[in-house]
């Protein structure tokens, strides 16, 4: 577990002990004693998570290729207007 101080406020950062993901948050004080418990605090209720909360934050849904392309389009034509592609059709 790490803590570090940016400008007056201290922040933690750890490893969630069962998703391995990375946590990083403010302790939203000044006092490095509070951030350090609130540090502990945090990782004890991350390690005492049930396994049911844990595979809901990590469950994966496979995408195909074709999908991906399908949302990249649709995002991309969103950002232009119409006389853009029509110019760059032709």
């Amino acid at each position: 577990m790490g803590l570090y101080k940016r400008g007056d406020i201290w922040h933690y950062s750890f490893t969630h002990p069962k998703t391995g993901k990375q946590v990083r948050k403010s302790a939203e004080t000044t006092n490095r004693r509070r951030a350090e418990t609130l540090a502990a605090k945090e990782l004890t209720d991350a390690a005492n998570q049930t396994e049911e909360v844990v595979e809901n934050q990590t469950k994966k849904v496979p995408v195909t290729m074709g999908q991906l392309f399908e949302r990249f389009m649709y995002n991309v034509s969103s950002h232009f207007k119409e006389t853009t592609h029509a110019m760059s059709r032709s």
